[in-house]
């Protein structure tokens, strides 16, 4: 349970970036009562991870709170759902005629959740949702995550895989109407869950504040994010901390809500088929390339005679990196940043994966996922994706010739 003092400062913040969406505090479910209540919700559908709530207690809470007169409807998702599994459970919620939808679960369930809704709202295939050419979701989605890490209660899209291909569904009604930010959900997540949804934190405060789709409101919640999740990221994660826990669970909203606006960047971009096809948790996939990344993004380490030349301002980006870490050269940070990754059981390079023999390089720079990168503020050749994927860092950090 996270302390007075710690709800207190992430109230004030939240209230002084204006994100009135957000409720921050331990005791969702009583949260949960009064949004339900705002909205005039009163036939909801409850979309969760059952290990998450189960884990966490609260499962009788929930289907307590969600049940008016008759016991509510529950969508179990164990795993992040197939178009078909979208269409089926689309179909459900729309017979159902649910006025709200209630999350509860990681980015996942999240993502399935605003799917499922999406679908209800849309007379047509998922599969052709995929362009964003749809009607708008009609159907309210209360967000309420159990790790601290995708950020997805904050943002208006969905991750939806079609084989190893991931796809990124937009709309703005996608964005939940209300998230419930409650540490005391995170206690009970498995430390190889924390693990990788912390390191999904810091990989999208860094590349929020370097996309080249950043503007004011995404750089000022991207740098709030940052100043939370590094120093707090490893007692969060391996002390289990319940104030860092707390600043955790913050970080990771913010850095949602920065996401949100600018977009992930070449990180996300090179992580989608190491998870897709080799099952490594997306936020270690994302983190395995970042210290790479930073590297070329500020121009350090380039292969032999490569044309690439930078696209975007790195500067401000630079300016939070020094801050953060108290250092005065990339190289510095860089190697903070791989010691980081490392000190929570996390992997600095591709090669830190272990990934099978099968794994080429060479055929991952040429099926990455191009649409993130798009936001990288660096033009990045084939080489150039190769070169970030071989990179190796030694016991110290520093990044090998």
């Amino acid at each position: 349970m996270s302390s007075p003092v710690a709800s207190v400062v992430a109230s004030r913040l939240l209230n002084d970036l204006s994100l009135r969406r957000t409720e921050f505090g331990d005791d969702a479910c009583d949260s949960l009562r009064a949004k339900l209540l705002h909205l005039g919700a009163v036939h909801p559908l409850l979309v969760r991870d059952p290990a998450a709530t189960a884990a966490s207690s609260i499962d009788e809470e929930l289907v307590d709170v969600l049940s008016n007169g008759t016991r509510c409807a529950v969508l179990d998702v164990t795993s992040p759902l197939s178009p078909a599994d979208v269409d089926e459970y689309g179909r459900v919620c729309s017979e159902g005629d649910f006025d709200c939808v209630v999350a509860v679960g990681g980015g996942a369930t999240l993502d399935a959740a605003k799917l499922i809704a999406l679908r209800a709202s849309n007379d047509m295939p998922t599969l052709s949702l995929l362009d964003g050419s749809c009607d708008p979701n009609s159907i309210p989605i209360i967000a309420i995550p159990t790790t601290a890490g995708s950020g997805s209660e904050a943002t208006h899209f969905a991750v939806l895989f079609v084989g190893e291909v991931k796809h990124s569904i937009s709309h703005p009604t996608l964005r939940p109407s209300v998230s419930i930010i409650d540490p005391s959900l995170i206690v009970s997540v498995p430390q190889r869950v924390a693990v990788a949804a912390g390191l999904d934190v810091l990989c999208q405060s860094i590349e929020s504040l370097w996309s080249r789709r950043a503007d004011r409101k995404s750089l000022t919640y991207a740098s709030e994010a940052l100043r939370l999740v590094v120093p707090n990221l490893r007692p969060a994660v391996m002390d289990a901390d319940s104030d860092a826990q707390a600043a955790l669970c913050l970080a990771s909203h913010l850095a949602g809500q920065a996401i949100n606006r600018s977009f992930t960047t070449i990180c996300h971009a090179l992580s989608y088929l190491i998870t897709a096809r080799y099952g490594v948790p997306h936020g270690l996939a994302a983190a395995s390339t970042l210290p790479a990344s930073l590297l070329f993004n500020c121009d350090r380490r380039l292969p032999a005679n490569s044309p690439s030349t930078r696209a975007g301002d790195m500067d401000r980006c630079l300016q939070e990196l020094k801050s953060c870490f108290n250092r005065d050269s990339i190289e510095a940070i860089t190697r903070d940043i791989v010691l980081l990754i490392r000190s929570i059981g996390g992997a600095a390079s591709v090669f830190e994966l272990g990934l099978p023999t099968d794994y080429q390089p060479v055929e991952h720079a040429e099926k990455f996922n191009p649409e993130r990168l798009r936001n990288n503020p660096r033009r990045a050749t084939p080489d150039d994706i190769v070169g970030i994927l071989r990179q190796t860092f030694d016991h110290d950090g520093c990044a090998k010739a």
